[in-house]
Order: structure tokens, then sequence, then C-alpha cells
């Protein structure tokens, strides 16, 4: 995954330095929609638009979810244009990579739930009626009673489904058999 992203960060300083050195970006951008740091903040103003008129505040300093463990820095700039937006959320790009790299450092080593013993394959791919579905197939699992009629009340499972509205990981309980 950093070889992954290594090539992203280069391949985004290349089209972010080539977009933010083209004459016509700034001829258009430059001097354009100016916003004081005092008018920015007694607007309103959030996120590039606040931090590009030079006030370091960012929400993610104040701690919530994982970027309570991670070192954001709030990425600035003083002109208030909308060149400085530009700038201000192509910097944040960069810090989002940094990010990354920070967040799979202080990851503790955890087994994935898809390298679990005798899971063999899972797949996810989207419907018609753009729900995901997941297929788990498995040797080592146990289905409960229900499942079948078994008569001991377990038995392996050669096959299991779950199918679920999203593709979010709270939707994925690991195999056991709706059958």
């Amino acid at each position: 995954m950093l070889t992954d992203l290594e090539t992203i960060e280069k391949d985004i300083r290349e089209i972010t330095g080539v977009f933010l050195a083209d004459r016509s970006v700034k001829d258009r951008l430059c001097g354009v929609g100016v916003l004081s740091r005092a008018e920015a903040y007694d607007l309103g103003c959030v996120g590039p638009t606040l931090r590009a008129s030079g006030v370091a505040q960012d929400m993610r300093q104040l701690g919530y979810a994982a970027f309570k463990d991670l070192d954001v820095e709030p990425v600035t700039r003083t002109e208030g244009d909308s060149f400085a937006r530009c700038e201000v959320r192509c910097d944040e790009l960069f810090q989002s990579i940094d990010l990354i790299r920070q967040a799979l450092a202080k990851m503790p080593a955890a087994r994935s739930p898809l390298k679990s013993p005798g899971i063999r394959r899972a797949s996810t791919w989207r419907a018609p009626n753009s729900r995901a579905a997941k297929w788990f197939t498995s040797s080592r699992l146990m289905a409960p009673k229900t499942c079948n009629g078994s008569a001991s009340g377990r038995r392996p499972l050669q096959t299991c489904r779950r199918w679920s509205r999203c593709c979010k990981a709270a939707n994925w309980p690991m195999c056991r058999c709706w059958c």
C-alpha cells in the first residue's frame, strides 16, 4: 500500500504542479474573490475557504475519530483569493496522503476477516439495484442447527451466502447461515 501511495503522490504532484503553474488558471483565479482574514471569519467561512484567508482552523485538530492519534497541521495561505483556495485544496491532497501514512504506521497488526481460517473466497460486486452483495465460501465454519436440519445440530459449511444493503463493514457478520 505504501508503494501505491508513493505512485499516487508522484502523479498528484505532477498534475497539481502543472495546474497551479498554468497561466490561464492564474489569470482566472489570482485576485478573484479575495476575502481578508477578518471577512472570512465574520462571514462564517469554513474549510479551505477559511484557511486560504490565513485562519489556521481545522476540525480535524479537535481530535474526533482517528484524527486524535494523527498529527494534523492546517494548510493555510494568506492571499485569500480563489487561487489560494485552490492551493490549499491541492496541498491538502498531500496532507491526506501523509495522514494515511501516519494511520498505517500506527495501525495495530490484525488479521483481516477475509483472511480468517477457512475463508477461501470473498467477492463484492454492484448489483443492478445498487445493492452490494457479499459471498463467502468456507469449509471450517459451523452452521447453526436450523441450517438444512443437520442431525447433529452443527455441520461444516460448504457454501454460505449473505446479502446486505450496502458495502459497510458493519454489514459483514462473519458467515453464519441464514438459509
